[in-house]
């Protein structure tokens, strides 16, 4: 399972959508992901590990399978926080950041900063 960065373009009046890149899920379920950035050539994905707990969003939390931890969603406090890098120009060109986890709500603001010799800092 993975989260797909996606370009959709209304070509002809048809809608056009190629997927620029695919990140892997950091475990088996996905994580919520509420907010993401877009700074000129980058996407900036973080994958906190907050992840939806189906059987809870299903009804059968506390009844086959464990509840929530928090309505519909796990908190995994041994897990990292995953921040993915996606190029928008190379899409094939992407770097995953390991941090330890914590949890946040939106974005509010990127940038980019380029240094030379050592490439862009966002």
């Amino acid at each position: 399972p993975c989260y797909r960065v996606t370009l959709s373009l209304c070509v002809g009046g048809e809608l056009e959508t190629t997927t620029l890149a695919e990140m892997p899920f950091g475990s088996l379920m996905p994580s919520w992901l509420h907010s993401f950035a877009l700074v000129e050539d980058f996407v900036v994905v973080v994958e906190m590990p907050c992840r939806y707990n189906f059987p809870a969003i299903m009804g059968l939390g506390g009844l086959l399978l464990p509840e929530a931890s928090h309505i519909c969603m796990d908190w995994d406090p041994h897990s990292p926080t995953r921040v993915h890098v996606v190029s928008l120009r190379e899409p094939g060109c992407s770097a995953v950041h390991e941090l330890p986890p914590f949890f946040f709500f939106h974005i509010a603001q990127a940038g980019l900063r380029r240094e030379t010799g050592s490439g862009a800092v966002l």
